[in-house]
């Protein structure tokens, strides 16, 4: 295989700018890109310089601080072990001369925890000249101590008084060596810390001249690197900051050089595809809150539903204390039945918005729910049994001025609180709807509350209630809540029972010998 021909001379402009590239192209200065790589050569010997030199004197400051540590650690034992010793022997001489029961206990007190200090010192290794000699002549004092202590427990003072003046100057002595060897201590912390505050001082100050250099290094760099990408990046950086604030229209339109050029186009795309999903989550995002309010709303009241409020009096009873209690009032209409066969479902309906639009004025939206039927409850943060009682008593009246022409509505309230009645959500729910219809039993259009159940009366008829009235037909069919036909019909058909010898059945109930096709009257509703 032949080699491939040379490739002819370079001519013209061209040429002289590849000589000149050949002749001098290594040199730091001949192009941006040769100053860059020496630049940040430099700098890189720079960084390995103040590196090493960190090391170096990082290590050197920390064998400091712990030598610093360790003598100012025994230095404090040792000076502990004086001041203990002194207290013990001060306890000692007292003891002796007045005795005292309570002197034995503070000098093996005193006395031990001087120990103590010298077992310290000598685990800490690498102990003082002269420390064995220290420690032995405390265990010696230890036992002189323990006994002159006895001696003068069994009243022998004379002896006591002998062995406590055999002791004082081997003490002495004693101490001085432990306030010798407190000194030394002391002065090679002395020591130490200068050397730690010259090493540090000597890092500063490297610190600060390779800071410096550096600085130098980095602004003849930038110089030469302003032109070529500095405007270009200050683009990229204006529209960078313009989508961080959230203007995801921002564009960046950079046309050179090359790489940002090329960067200008990704960062565009980028922020595109974000400004598409961000919209795609908004829209989720708001389907999704609608969706938890239908959830969690009422469709006929526009109050919030029995599933919310699970959650809330669930929530408000594990937040709640004794200082800041949670009550509930539950409510309930009283013959709502009766408005509804009467006046139709849409006026009851109607109706049941009108206690429920009572009840948000009086204590906010958020605390109103539909809990079923046309029971509402009310929950009253941080208002106690009392405070419940006032706003239930608001409640009905505001209700009871709601009432239309075609009908006067009044309700039945319960009230109940955590943690003062109940001890849970189950057991305040059930203690409000308790006493809401004990509310009911006894008259209705009242609030009752829990600890008044107890002291309810038993339910009296209607027609018995405020004033005696007759039996008459009018009377029996308000009793029942049906009409006087239907009170006829039920007449006539225990008449006929009884002629054929059917035994009595419940008010309302069919027999065999009723032909009629006239549906039994229904129980009133509550």
């Amino acid at each position: 295989m032949s080699e491939p021909a040379t490739a002819p001379a370079p001519a013209g402009v061209l040429g002289q700018r590849q000589a000149m590239a050949r002749r001098g192209g290594w040199l730091p200065w001949s192009s941006v890109r040769n100053l860059i790589i020496f630049g940040f050569a430099l700098l890189a010997l720079a960084l390995a310089f103040v590196t090493i030199a960190g090391v170096y004197q990082t290590t050197r400051h920390r064998s400091e601080l712990e030598q610093l540590e360790f003598h100012s650690t025994r230095a404090s034992l040792i000076q502990n072990v004086e001041t203990q010793a002194s207290i013990a022997g001060l306890l000692l001489q007292r003891y002796v001369e007045a005795s005292g029961d309570t002197y034995p206990a503070e000098i093996n007190q005193h006395a031990a925890a001087a120990q103590v200090s010298l077992e310290q010192v000598l685990n800490m290794g690498n102990a003082p000249p002269g420390f064995a000699d220290v420690t032995s002549t405390g265990l010696q004092l230890m036992r002189d101590a323990a006994r002159a202590a006895e001696l003068r427990r069994i009243g022998n003072l004379d002896l006591a008084r002998q062995v406590l003046e055999e002791i004082v100057p081997i003490f002495r002595g004693y101490r001085l060596t432990l306030e010798d060897l407190t000194a030394r201590d002391l002065a090679e912390v002395s020591n130490l810390r200068a050397r730690a505050n010259d090493a540090g001082q000597l890092t500063l100050w490297v610190l600060v001249a390779s800071g410096g250099l550096g600085l130098v290094f980095a602004f003849a760099v930038a110089l030469f690197i302003t032109r070529s990408i500095a405007g270009p990046l200050g683009v990229l950086e204006n529209a960078a900051l313009a989508v961080s604030y959230g203007d995801l229209n921002a564009r960046s339109n950079v046309t050179r050089p090359r790489e940002l050029s090329h960067l200008s186009q990704l960062i565009n795309a980028m922020v595109a595809a974000v400004q598409e999903r961000t919209q795609e989550l908004e829209d989720r995002n708001r389907q999704l809150l609608d969706a938890r309010a239908l959830a969690s709303t009422d469709g006929l009241t526009g109050v919030l539903n029995h599933r919310a409020f699970q959650e809330r009096i669930r929530a408000l009873v594990a937040a709640a204390s004794k200082t800041a209690p949670v009550s509930l009032i539950m409510l309930d209409l009283d013959g709502f039945k009766q408005i509804n066969d009467r006046l139709g479902h849409q006026k009851g309906d109607e109706i049941l918005r009108l206690c429920t639009e009572a009840c948000v004025r009086i204590v906010g939206s958020d605390a109103v729910y539909r809990y079923g039927g046309d029971e509402i409850a009310v929950v009253a943060e941080a208002a106690d049994l009392d405070e419940a009682r006032r706003i239930a008593e608001s409640i009905r009246n505001a209700i009871v001025e709601e009432g239309t022409e075609a009908a006067n509505v009044t309700v039945s309230l319960g009230v109940a609180s955590y943690p003062l009645t109940a001890s849970s959500a189950d057991e305040l729910t059930y203690q409000a709807d308790a006493a809401m219809y004990t509310a009911k039993s006894t008259g209705k259009n009242r609030v009752c509350r829990w600890g008044e159940i107890a002291a309810a009366p038993p339910a009296v008829p209607d027609f018995l209630r405020h004033e005696r009235r007759s039996l008459t037909l009018a009377a029996l069919a308000d009793a029942f809540g049906v009409s006087e036909e239907n009170v006829l019909s039920e007449i006539h058909r225990v008449l006929r029972d009884r002629a054929v010898g059917i035994p009595p059945k419940t008010f309302g109930s069919r027999s065999q010998a009723d032909d009629s096709d006239e549906p039994a009257p229904q129980r009133a509703h509550k």
